[in-house]
């Protein structure tokens, strides 16, 4: 009845009168022409308006990151359409763009103020080592569809750019809080200046997460914590600012996973818990000019080490980029990078890599023009980057955008990306399992990197309309033909003698570049300004993906998605927010279809204090988003959940 009664705030008509206290934002502030107006960096490399950009972008603001109830990244990116957002276990998180979405979805790269986060390892986002302070995130940008041409490999399917918020927009204090059955936790922060020019800020937070419930007889283990403190500190003088930013962070992580036995069953399930750490330091001069021109140089220097894959890596990421203005109203723009990502791997019960010791380098150039022939903005460009394993790949893109009227972009693109190979497509040895081998006996199954395995590419085709179709309505629309060759699949080597006596046959599986095939689709997100009080919106996209018959990826990704929100300011500094998902099932996993209601209901009794309950996956008491392969770990179903949370700026 709950679940019903909260489901009503999306569907009926109700009484709207507007805020009367203020309080920390005000929905009304936030008008859909202003929100076409959001500078985003992602498209170009630098600040452009949305309406400008050429490509498939979808930003989410800090107030509608608030007023979704999310107390992890994950559960915020759930907005965006077009983005697969399935929580596996606690403490996993399986987020795709376009398909392709596994543990390790390794055809989206992801960025945390530019710095990226990417891991090349496993190919993917440990999605548990990254909970940042949703309160310090200005916004989040995100393309559906490559972006290589400027952010370089690994760009395939789309990239997620967080960006923080500066020190000059984090000064005073804050505290929050929240607490329920199943999670709880905490942050502080605190800011303010050095005289006119100069700006810090400071801040440290705690989550506990319990762990989920699994199938019967299979617990998954995977509670979780996770600890961060952080700094920032900017001077700004005329053109020129530099910024530098910091972290640490640290946590715990439980797990259960499969683990192949010699006898009879065969597999038994092993809970573990390991620690995981890690830090950053972020450093940025930029010139900037109104003309397009413009300079940045920004350094970057990130460690990560956990304790399951006993991976320790150290990245250093060097970028300068210039901005010219050649002819009137050209924006040119070129830039350099280098990346070096080297690592120490320990062996494991059922895994090691050899050699054990990696470096990995990246070299790259990039491109980027911009040429306006009236109401047509032309844009060419392409990045060229050497790496280690597969030496150089070429990215190229260009894109269209005409402003057919005020407030009316429809835009056209072609991009090609790759996805560089990870460590453990190359150099892993594990015992994945056992298996019925010829003759009736046990064989032991082993996945083996392959030295010869390549790059993975992809073409794109696209194209949108994003605008007002009316004063109170927007309307963004992308449609989609991507095209992918050399993706990776298994195959199966000949058998491999026994090494000593009594154990069983071994059969190596070993990646490669085997598979290929298509995907289309079509995403559209709607809004509507109801009243000035009152914000409506939805989003659905449509996916198929079509592999040569390969089932497994095939069918992993929801061919149907579907986003309905409702945020309603009431008096009283009250306001009721209510978001519905469905997606239709995952064959492949066998997962069903599935629908989520999460409420918001806040209460602000004074500008500075704020007081909420949040109600998550209310639909159902338990729901399966996401099974992963049980041969290496054990999920779990998210549970219906209530939490209290309170904010306080000071």
């Amino acid at each position: 009845m709950a679940a019903l009664a909260a489901g009503l705030v999306l569907l009926l008509p109700m009484e709207v009168r507007p805020q009367q206290d203020g309080g920390l934002r005000q929905l009304a502030e936030m008008s859909l022409e202003a929100l076409l107006d959001v500078e985003v960096t992602l498209g170009a490399r630098q600040e452009r308006r949305l309406q400008e950009t050429a490509a498939a972008v979808f930003v989410l603001t800090a107030e509608e990151i608030h007023r979704s109830g999310a107390t992890t990244l994950p559960e915020a990116l759930r907005l965006v359409p077009g983005l697969q957002v399935a929580q596996a276990g606690a403490s996993t998180w399986v987020i795709g763009s376009r398909g392709f979405a596994d543990q390790y979805s390794n055809k989206l790269l992801v960025l945390v103020d530019g710095r990226s986060v990417y891991s090349p390892v496993f190919a993917g986002v440990y999605w548990d080592s990254h909970d940042v302070l949703l309160e310090n995130v200005e916004r989040i940008e995100v393309i559906r569809g490559p972006g290589a041409a400027l952010w370089g490999a690994n760009a395939v399917n789309g990239i997620i750019n967080v960006v923080m918020r500066s020190a000059a927009d984090t000064t005073g204090g804050l505290l929050t809080g929240f607490a329920g059955p199943t999670e709880r936790g905490g942050a502080a922060r605190w800011g303010g200046a050095f005289g006119r020019s100069a700006h810090y800020s400071v801040h440290a937070k705690y989550a506990d997460r319990e762990a989920f419930d699994g199938a019967p007889g299979l617990d998954p283990a995977d509670a979780w914590d996770h600890r961060r403190v952080g700094g920032r500190v900017e001077w700004a003088s005329g053109p020129d600012s530099l910024s530098l930013d910091a972290g640490l962070f640290a946590g715990s992580l439980g797990r259960a996973a499969l683990e192949p036995l010699a006898t009879p069953p065969f597999a038994v399930s092993r809970a573990s818990e390991f620690d995981i750490s890690g830090g950053h330091v972020l450093g940025r001069w930029q010139r900037s000019r109104g003309d397009g021109a413009g300079s940045l140089v920004q350094l970057a220097w990130d460690r990560a080490s956990r304790g399951d894959v006993g991976d320790v890596r150290d990245t250093v990421e060097l970028h300068a980029q210039r901005g010219f203005s050649p002819l009137w109203g050209q924006r040119l723009l070129i830039g350099l990078g280098y990346r070096r990502a080297a690592d120490r791997v320990e062996a494991r019960r059922l895994a090691a890599f050899d050699p054990a010791r990696s470096s990995l380098e990246t070299f790259s150039g990039f491109v980027h023009d911009e040429v306006p022939l009236g109401a047509v903005t032309v844009t060419l460009g392409t990045k060229l980057e050497h790496h280690t394993y597969t030496g150089l790949e070429w990215q190229p893109s260009a894109r269209v955008a005409w402003s057919v009227a005020p407030r009316h972009l429809v835009w056209a693109a072609a991009s090609g990306a790759a996805r560089t190979p990870a460590r453990a497509e190359r150099d892993i040895r594990y015992r994945y399992g056992t298996a019925p081998g010829p003759g009736g006996g046990m064989v032991d199954l082993v996945l083996l990197g392959n030295p010869d395995f390549d790059s993975e590419r992809v073409v794109t085709w696209e194209g949108g309309y994003r605008g007002q179709p009316a004063d109170a309505v927007s309307l963004d629309v992308a449609l989609f033909h991507s095209s992918y060759d050399r993706l990776r699949g298994l195959h199966t080597g000949d058998a491999l003698s026994p090494q000593r006596s009594g154990d069983r046959p071994v059969v190596p599986l070993m990646p490669s570049n085997q598979l290929a095939g298509s995907s289309r689709g079509v995403e559209l997100a709607v809004g509507w300004a109801a009243a000035p009080s009152w914000r409506l919106s939805g989003s659905y996209s449509f996916l198929t993906i079509d592999l040569a018959g390969d089932p497994q990826v095939e069918g992993s990704s929801p061919a149907h998605q579907l986003v309905l929100r409702s945020m309603l300011d009431l008096h009283a500094g009250l306001q009721l927010d209510a978001t519905l998902y469905a997606a239709s099932g995952l064959p492949s996993r066998s997962v069903p279809g599935r629908i989520r209601l999460d409420v918001r209901a806040g209460w602000r009794p004074t500008p500075s204090l704020e007081l909420e309950v949040l109600g998550r996956s209310l639909a159902g008491s338990r729901t399966t988003e996401f099974l992963g392969d049980l041969s290496q770990r054990l999920g779990g179903d998210v549970p219906r959940s209530v939490t209290a949370r309170a904010r306080w700026l000071f």
